[in-house]
Order: C-alpha cells, then sequence, then structure tokens
C-alpha cells in the first residue's frame, strides 16, 4: 500500500513524512480508507510537490500526469498487481507514447520519404561531383518534385519535447517526495533509483556508485549492478530507435545535418 511508503525505512537526504498533511492512521482508519486512502495520499504529495516546484506553463501538464499516475497505480493496486507502481509508470508512458503517436509517424514518414530519394541523390553527387552549388540546385528540385520537406521529420520530433518534459517533471515529482523509495520493479531495489533528487540536483547523484569503498561501490556491487542495467538498456533502445527513424545524412546538405542533429 502507498500509505506503508510514508513510514517506512527513509533513506538519508529524501523527503520526509511531515512534508504531507497528516491522516489518523489507527488501525480503524486504514480499515476505512483503503485504497482511497492511498489515492488521498499520492494526490496530497502531488500538491506538496506543485507548490515547492514551479512547472510554469508546463504546470497543468504535470498535474494531468500525476493524476492519470495515481489513477493508474489505484486501480493496479485494487487489483493486486504485483509491482503496481512500476506497472502505473509503465501505463502512464504508454499513455504518452500513444498520444504522441501521429507526431512520431509524421517523423517516421518523413524519414523514409528520404530514404526513398537516397539513390536519386546519389546520383546528382555522381553528376555534378564538383559542382557543388548545381547539386544543391539539383537536390533541391528533387524535394519539390518528390513533394518532400527535408526538415519534416524535425518539427514533430520538436512538438513532443514539452510533452516528454512534462513526463519527466511529474515522474521527478513524484520520486522527490519519496514516494517511490520502497517501489521496487522486479530486479530494481527501488523505483526512486539508488540517490535522491535533492543529491542529483546538488552535484553529488554518483555518490552511491563513487568513489569506491574497499573496492566495492557504497552500495555493494550487486545493489549497484541491478541499477547499471537500465542505463545501458537505455543507451541500447535509443540506439535501435535512432537507427530506424533517422534518414541517410548528406554530407553536402545542411538541412540534412541539421536534421540529424535534432532527430539524434
Amino acid at each position: 500500500m502507498i500509505p506503508d511508503t510514508f513510514t517506512r525505512h527513509r533513506r538519508p537526504g529524501r523527503w520526509c513524512p511531515s512534508q504531507l498533511p497528516q491522516r489518523p492512521t489507527t488501525c480503524a482508519s486504514v480499515g476505512v480508507h483503503g485504497l482511497s486512502g492511498a489515492a488521498e495520499d499520492l494526490a496530497a504529495a502531488a500538491t506538496s510537490r506543485a507548490v515547492a516546484q514551479d512547472n510554469g506553463l508546463l504546470e497543468p501538464l504535470v498535474q494531468g500526469l500525476e493524476y492519470l499516475l495515481q489513477t493508474f497505480q489505484s486501480g493496479l493496486e485494487a487489483a493486486h498487481v504485483p509491482h503496481s507502481f512500476g506497472w502505473s509508470i509503465v501505463a502512464l508512458t504508454a499513455v504518452v507514447k500513444l498520444c504522441t503517436f501521429p507526431l512520431t509517424k509524421k517523423q517516421v514518414e518523413a524519414s523514409l520519404s528520404m530514404q526513398r530519394l537516397k539513390p536519386a541523390m546519389d546520383a546528382i553527387k555522381a553528376k555534378y561531383k564538383e559542382d557543388k552549388k548545381a547539386q544543391q540546385r539539383e537536390t533541391q528540385a528533387l524535394y519539390k518534385k518528390a513533394e518532400i520537406n527535408p526538415l519534416a521529420g524535425c518539427f514533430p520530433s520538436l512538438a513532443t519535447i514539452p510533452v516528454f518534459i512534462g513526463l519527466y517533471r511529474s515522474l521527478t515529482g513524484v520520486a522527490s517526495l519519496g514516494l517511490l523509495d520502497n517501489q521496487g520493479f522486479y530486479w530494481v531495489p527501488s523505483l526512486a533509483g539508488p540517490t535522491s533528487v535533492a543529491a542529483q540536483r546538488a552535484g553529488t547523484g554518483i555518490s552511491w556508485l563513487y568513489p569506491f569503498v574497499d573496492g566495492h561501490p557504497p552500495i555493494g556491487w550487486d545493489e549497484a549492478s541491478r541499477y547499471l542495467v537500465i542505463p545501458v538498456l537505455m543507451v541500447i533502445a535509443q540506439y535501435i530507435s535512432t537507427a530506424i527513424i533517422s534518414p541517410p545524412v548528406d554530407p553536402n546538405n545542411e538541412n540534412a545535418r541539421t536534421q540529424q542533429i535534432i532527430i539524434g
């Protein structure tokens, strides 16, 4: 239950339970409130976080994402799904990806269109090998004839940036309140990670890994390795994703290089 996360095994430097409005915690009240009490605690946590952190124009988005996270977590816990908090984050991320799918689709379509033009672009470069201006002129004519905007894949990518910033801030806000401290997810000991958000902002977020103590990280190799698997998986997934949606880059085309930088 979420209320347990407010009282057990607080690590130094993390959120203190006194930051949230207190509810009666007698056995009778716990039995009466149940899941609704858990939802109230998560909502109170989100409200407290919102006061402490100003998200500017993204505040409505962050609040909405936190509300969705609260709804998913309550529903999954009511259904007795193991690792409900972790799966609620997965569900929230899936919803965000689904909402941004039309933009992603446009980005992929633009990339595929550029890939289909590559043979023609190679032919232009071979024909006007010594004439860079002619290459650019013929390439632009090719784009116009094919009705393709070489920057079409950039705009959808830029449009999704505020959405994913909002997702990041909503999850960071929940983590900064300590709600994820005792919420593991399969091999991951804690969804909050091995350090606190405050420590990361203070520049000491890597102290859990380095410097070594007697030849091992301060938290030990077993727990550290569980966390280190995550960035490795992220790099692999990002590489595959970028390889799929990135068009071939013409070194003589400034627009193509700009697109590659934005997407990558």
